[in-house]
């Protein structure tokens, strides 16, 4: 988590202007006119998904509305302060990649722990 706050706000440079862009999907219609975006909505959903793995290896039975809220809740915190500091520009669009990253990450974890809970059983009941 600090790797990505020093990313995402303290490593970057400082704008002139504190700008926001909350129109839902924005970036979308960068990516369909052929912008680079398509790599920022990748880069969004990527950098979150090693916090929703964590989480659930951390809490183990984590609700799925808790992982939410916290990636939510950290992905608000840096689009404040990179508003604050003039480091970036403020977009629900960052907000909901980060969040579908975290719940990436989460899925994963939920879905090696069941598979691992699929072959506990067989594994375990082996004798030779």
């Amino acid at each position: 988590m600090v790797l990505i706050l020093m990313l995402t706000v303290f490593c970057r440079k400082l704008l002139d202007v504190r700008e926001f862009h909350l129109i839902p999907f924005r970036s979308y219609w960068y990516v369909w006119e052929g912008g680079r975006f398509l790599v920022q909505v990748c880069m969004n959903v990527l950098a979150f998904v090693p916090i929703g793995l964590l989480l659930g290896c951390a809490f183990g039975r984590m609700e799925w509305g808790k992982v939410l809220a916290v990636g939510g809740g950290f992905s608000l915190l840096i689009e404040v302060l990179q508003f604050a500091f003039k480091r970036g520009f403020v977009e629900f669009d960052d907000v909901f990649h980060n969040v579908l990253g975290c719940a990436i990450g989460f899925g994963v974890y939920v879905g090696v722990r069941w598979l691992m809970r699929q072959i506990s059983p067989i594994a375990g009941g082996r004798s030779e």
